[in-house]
């Protein structure tokens, strides 16, 4: 399985970033045992434009394979706990899903074309948080979800 996660934004250098990369070294460096074969990041630069969310869902779809299961991050997604979503991700893996896409929105969220388009719609908080925080949210979850999956003892309930 590959994991995409396709966001809106451009990571610049700083301490996001640095984090990204080290939960993506993390990720990378076990996710093999379950079987995800690759994990890639995609952005697309955010648009100031009065039709924004429908511009950044054309540029937010054109970059993700036709053949995935997208998981849209959504304030009123519903919220799953680090165990569910490593559980989400075995699922995804025992029936063979070829790519697994998280999807994180600009400034104003995703659109509903996105949203409608959606396997599922999970939240990180009732908190509003920037999508530069999100991405590196979302990379350490997913890292802690490859832990959980690969039995290391960092994750405890």
């Amino acid at each position: 399985m590959r994991l995409i996660i396709s966001a809106i934004g451009l990571l610049k250098k700083g301490p996001e970033s640095d984090l990204v990369a080290d939960y993506l070294k993390r990720l990378r460096g076990q996710a093999r045992q379950i079987g995800i074969s690759h994990i890639d990041i995609i952005e697309a630069k955010e648009r100031s434009t009065d039709n924004r969310k429908a511009l950044e869902a054309d540029l937010l779809l054109a970059q993700m394979p036709s053949d995935r299961k997208l998981i849209a991050l959504d304030e009123h997604g519903r919220h799953v706990s680090s165990r569910e979503l490593a559980t989400m991700m075995q699922k995804n893996l025992d029936q063979g899903v070829q790519n697994l896409c998280f999807v994180i929105g600009g400034a104003d969220g995703l659109s509903e074309t996105v949203l409608e388009l959606a396997d599922d719609k999970i939240c990180l908080g009732k908190m509003t948080w920037p999508h530069q925080l999100v991405r590196v949210m979302l990379v350490e979850q997913l890292w802690r979800c490859v832990s959980i999956l690969t039995n290391h003892p960092y994750h405890r309930d």
